[in-house]
């Protein structure tokens, strides 16, 4: 999975692809709100937040028990994501984390969940703790 932020023109004109034979499946996987994220951190569950931001974004502020992976590198770092625990996946406003989970879904990973709206919309705006920094 490859992010290109010059839009499709741009991608076309550089003379790259615009469409693949990987057909990546729906992972079924739901959302959970900040509020049911934040009572399964409190209670301690076994999960893995995955922060798909860059880094940028991902230090100014994120959950505190979370990784970064940025959506640009997952592809190439998604072996160091745990099979055997639940990951929810965070992005800034919730638009790219489903394509995220369609492709860990792809890669082999099933017991994934999407923080709806956000780490934006969902966490920070409910006044939830934030950690700076790496």
């Amino acid at each position: 999975m490859y992010v290109y932020r010059n839009g499709i023109p741009d991608w076309v004109k550089h003379g790259y692809p615009i469409e693949s034979d990987v057909t990546y499946p729906d992972t079924g996987a739901g959302t959970i709100s900040g509020e049911n994220l934040k009572a399964l951190l409190d209670d301690g569950e076994k999960i893995l937040v995955l922060d798909i931001r860059d880094r940028a974004d991902f230090s100014v502020g994120r959950i505190g028990a979370s990784i970064n992976i940025a959506l640009d590198d997952i592809h190439e770092r998604w072996e160091e994501i745990p099979k055997d625990t639940k990951i929810i996946l965070i992005d800034r406003h919730g638009k790219q984390v489903r394509n995220s989970a369609r492709y860990l879904a792809y890669m082999g990973l099933s017991d994934l969940a999407m923080l709806e709206k956000g780490f934006v919309d969902s966490w920070k705006v409910l006044g939830y703790p934030v950690a700076e920094g790496l």
